[in-house]
């Protein structure tokens, strides 16, 4: 009688613990924002779409469940905070730009919910190892991440309702008919830069311009000497007012990260 020595290999998917599903879900969460500015402001972006590659391959780590992959995924999401963080500070500062502060709100939470999520599972990984858990335990999310998860949803929303109830254009109030009649500088459209490069004035005169943002993302007109920081939300018109009170020649600019090096800065020139 034959007895085959052959065995056979049976292959079983275990079930992710709460904290691997928080981390997927953290990463997931950021790919996607990540693809939605692509798509509906910057285009394609090298540099972006690597982020979303390296994630992508995390998120695939971590539901096979390999070891090191939700610490990886947290590490990701604090690279993602170091390469972007000053584009997300300035957004977050500027809630009148409300798609933009709104991007960087639902970003930043699903960052910080990977970050925590990844280190909690990694630790809890290792303590498993030392201390064999119950499936139980690993299967449920402790008490605290589910404290700190509906903290950062509830300021998450918060933020979003108030920016939300204060957007609005920067036309200080002032009719559309009387805007038309001032002078205007207006964005480049699908590009970085102003429609002008040199504006001029006389010393005491008060500057009113017409500012129209023809792009699809948001912009600011900025002059820092006589404290002008003007935001220009994308498609709309805005008021830039102030007196011309020393003369010399100033440097207007867009303050948003990136758009002064990209060509978006002009002079103005006060003259006696």
């Amino acid at each position: 009688m034959d007895t085959s020595l052959a065995a056979t290999r049976t292959w079983s998917v275990k079930p992710l613990g709460a904290l691997r599903l928080w981390s997927i879900v953290g990463l997931l969460g950021s790919i996607a924002m990540l693809l939605y500015i692509q798509v509906a402001s910057i285009g394609f972006d090298p540099l972006v779409s690597g982020f979303v590659l390296l994630a992508l391959i995390i998120a695939a780590a971590v539901a096979v469940g390999w070891r090191w992959a939700p610490l990886l995924g947290a590490l990701w999401s604090i690279l993602v905070l170091a390469a972007f963080g000053s584009y997300m500070i300035y957004d977050l500062t500027h809630p009148a730009v409300f798609d933009h502060f709104a991007f960087s709100v639902i970003l930043v939470a699903f960052v910080i919910a990977a970050v925590v999520a990844g280190i909690g599972a990694t630790v809890q990984h290792e303590r498993s190892r030392r201390r064999p858990a119950s499936t139980t335990e690993l299967r449920h999310a402790p008490r605290a991440l589910l404290v700190f998860l509906g903290v950062l949803i509830g300021l998450s929303l918060g933020a979003l309702l108030v920016a939300s109830m204060a957007a609005g254009t920067s036309a200080g109030g002032v009719s559309a008919e009387a805007l038309a009649k001032l002078p205007a500088l207006a964005t480049l459209p699908n590009g970085f830069g102003f429609d002008r490069t040199e504006l001029r004035a006389k010393v005491g005169e008060t500057v009113a311009l017409r500012l129209e943002n023809q792009d699809t993302s948001a912009h600011s007109f900025d002059i820092d000497e006589f404290t002008i920081h003007t935001l220009l939300p994308a498609g709309a018109t805005s008021l830039a007012l102030f007196t011309a009170s020393t003369p010399g020649t100033y440097t207007f600019y867009c303050s948003i990260p990136g758009h002064r090096e990209a060509g978006m800065v002009g002079t103005l020139v006060v003259v006696p």
